[in-house]
């Protein structure tokens, strides 16, 4: 049986972190090495927690629970993927702008050669969304002047209870500035 003098025993070298696979590293007297399936399984099962949104106390829960890790080990390891998903979007982010840029070139390709001008129309848009340079449209409402002249005849013979009635409940609404009335 193997024996050791309690003098020869550091104390210290127990909590000095121990590389993992793949390079990460524990620390505290549980420490040991993981095979990079294991590394890899638990950075998949936190990325996925946390790309669904779960909270920190039930990552923490969940972790425990399916790779026995320890509360501090949970919090490395979030960090560590929370980092790396930042990284990783950041780096991606003009490429897919790229793509979806270069997917819209080709549909707004093929429905100009089809002379279907609205979903052109439509397909723009996007494009100009996606580029960032959408100009914000203002829709004007025009009212034909017949029917302007009959609204004014009909409420020209209310009586003025109906039409202060009216102008109360259009303010109200918010539909009529506040000056009118």
């Amino acid at each position: 049986m193997f024996s050791m003098a309690l003098d020869d025993l550091d104390i210290d070298t127990l909590n000095e972190p121990l590389p993992l696979a793949g390079g990460a590293g524990l620390s505290g007297p549980r420490s040991f090495s993981l095979s990079p399936a294991e590394v890899a399984k638990r950075r998949g099962s936190m990325e996925a927690l946390l790309i669904n949104g779960v909270s920190d106390e039930d990552i923490t829960r969940v972790m425990n629970a399916e790779h026995g890790m320890t509360d501090l080990e949970t919090e490395d390891l979030r960090v560590a993927v929370a980092e790396a998903m930042l990284h990783e979007s950041a780096t991606r982010g003009p490429y897919k702008k790229a793509m979806a840029e270069k997917r819209l070139h080709q549909h707004i390709a093929k429905a100009a050669k089809r002379n279907a001008w609205g979903a052109v129309a439509v397909l723009e848009g996007q494009l100009a969304r996606v580029q960032g340079t959408e100009v914000p449209t203002e829709t004007k409402v025009t009212v034909d002047a017949r029917l302007q002249t009959a609204t004014l005849h009909v409420l020209a013979a209310l009586p003025q209870e109906q039409v202060d009635a009216l102008i109360a409940e259009e303010l109200a609404r918010g539909a009529l500035p506040a000056k009118v009335g």
